[in-house]
């Protein structure tokens, strides 16, 4: 009969340096930060462009015109800032990541699943498989990075008078 797997040596190792702790601890405090600044940015823009609706309607001095326009322009940086740091997109993968590293230590630790096995072989599991989570969560940050670079792309070639841009001039189409 094998012996009984050491659970206080298993929660001694996922409390450890080797054991990802501070890995989950890291994603599950990025994940929490991010979801703060991408709400209070959301909300800023919700509160300004009700004041943008609700502010011409309520007539006044010439001076309101330029508090519209303000908040206009709070509301156009606001959006550009956040669809270029990505916030709202972010947290909810490192929550993802912070929970689903959290599950596999509950799993090693208390010997459940494919971790109810020898200390040995379920440490090299417990690993394989936050790693997998890591690799995982770094491979779609990436992918929203190449898709970024692929949109300003698109945005270049359209901006330096690419075919699509410009149907009706007979040199692009080849008709001279």
């Amino acid at each position: 009969m094998p012996a009984e797997p050491d659970r206080e040596a298993r929660r001694a190792f996922i409390d450890g340096p080797d054991g990802y702790a501070s890995e989950r601890q890291w994603y599950s405090k990025r994940a929490s930060e991010l979801k703060s600044r991408a709400q209070r940015s959301d909300i800023a823009i919700i509160v300004a462009g009700a004041f943008v609706a609700a502010l011409p309607a309520a007539g006044g001095p010439q001076w309101m015109v330029f508090i519209v326009s303000a908040l206009g322009i709070a509301i156009i940086v606001l959006k550009g800032t956040a669809r270029v740091l990505r916030d709202g997109e972010v947290w909810p993968e490192y929550r993802l990541a912070s929970e689903m590293m959290k599950r596999e230590a509950r799993f090693y630790v208390n010997v459940a699943g494919a971790y109810d096995t020898d200390d040995e072989t379920a440490r090299k599991r417990y690993v394989l498989a936050t790693e997998a989570i890591i690799a995982g969560e770094q491979a779609k940050f990436f992918q929203g990075l190449a898709e970024d670079d692929k949109t300003e792309g698109t945005a270049k070639t359209a901006k330096s008078g690419s075919p699509a841009t410009e149907p009706d001039d007979p040199k692009k189409k080849g008709l001279q």
